[in-house]
């Protein structure tokens, strides 16, 4: 039998994912991105969120269509997908292994790096968006 504390953690683990409550954060600091147009410009330095492997974000409001999430991967590598799986439009966080991104509810759909589904209940991939890294910038091209 689980001690008590585990216990009352998995029943919150629960709770949060009947309620689609994700545990990827907003930047801690709001002025580490911007957006003009269709572009969106992260400053890298000021993102500590995504200095390590697994690393992720998500970026809403300042007047942004869709929520955009965010995901270190290998090496330099950075992901960027529409932050809304495709099986209930619940918002994503990190895998439990590299390189997966898995919906926050309870139907725990997983997808690759690139927004395409590899367990669970969502058939449709995540749409993806181009990004490039300049210098110690990452920009994300929603247009794409």
């Amino acid at each position: 039998m689980k001690p008590l504390t585990q216990q009352r953690m998995d029943t919150v683990g629960l709770i949060k994912k009947i309620l689609g409550i994700c545990e990827t954060g907003l930047p801690a600091d709001p002025e580490a991105w911007t957006q003009s147009g269709s572009l969106l410009t992260l400053d890298l330095l000021k993102l500590p969120e995504l200095q390590e492997h697994g690393g992720a974000i998500r970026l809403e409001g300042k007047g942004l269509d869709k929520r955009v999430f965010v995901i270190r991967g290998e090496g330099d590598a950075y992901h960027a997908m529409e932050n809304k799986c495709t099986h209930m439009g619940r918002r994503l966080d990190p895998g439990s292994s590299p390189g997966t991104v898995t919906c926050c509810s309870v139907s725990g759909s997983t997808f690759d790096c690139s927004g395409s589904p590899v367990a669970g209940a969502a058939k449709r991939p995540v749409h993806h968006f181009a990004v490039e890294t300049r210098d110690h910038f990452l920009v994300i091209d929603m247009a794409s």
